[in-house]
């Protein structure tokens, strides 16, 4: 894998790839997430992307936090775009934001407070390490309360598979 990762590294800065140069940046993304929670220690349980599933609780509950931004979206006045660069938009957005930040925040983060300090520790200060990593976007209250109810969800049912999408659709 640390082969993989260099040979993809070294090519992307001597090497153009006109347009696959992002994709291959994603894949880089992808595979030191990889290697990262292999050698974590945690089991794919205690980081939130495996264990029991109930589509009311990992499918229908996380669905209404995606119609509420839906409904704003379409309330407000916006500018149209084309189909395929909201497929590219929600690609970059699924993948950058929804699975980078929620394996990073609310898998392996969550899973070290928690062990080491409590639910309660694990749940204010996830949220706030979120929060404060939005810096350059601007900090306000409403992160803030966005990362509270991502993390209490992953407090409460224990998995962020769901998770990614909302991130994404929130995005």
């Amino acid at each position: 894998m640390t082969l993989i990762l260099a040979s993809m590294i070294v090519s992307n800065k001597f090497i153009n790839l006109g347009r696959f140069q992002g994709v291959l940046g994603m894949l880089e993304l992808i595979i030191l997430l990889m290697a990262v929670f292999r050698f974590s220690g945690y089991s794919r349980e205690e980081l939130g992307i495996g264990g029991e599933f109930s589509c009311t609780k990992h499918v229908l509950f996380p669905f209404v936090f995606f119609i509420l931004p839906l409904g704003v979206v379409f309330s407000v006045p916006h500018n149209s775009i084309s189909v395929k660069r909201f497929v590219l938009y929600f690609v970059n957005f699924l993948i950058i934001a929804g699975l980078w930040e929620e394996l990073v925040f609310r898998g392996l983060l969550f899973a070290s407070l928690e062990e080491r300090f409590g639910d309660g520790v694990a749940l204010v200060g996830n949220s706030a390490i979120h929060w404060l990593f939005h810096f350059a976007v601007g900090l306000n209250i409403s992160q803030f309360i966005a990362a509270l109810i991502l993390s209490s969800y992953r407090l409460a049912f224990r998995r962020i598979e769901p998770l990614i999408f909302v991130h994404a659709f929130w995005d």
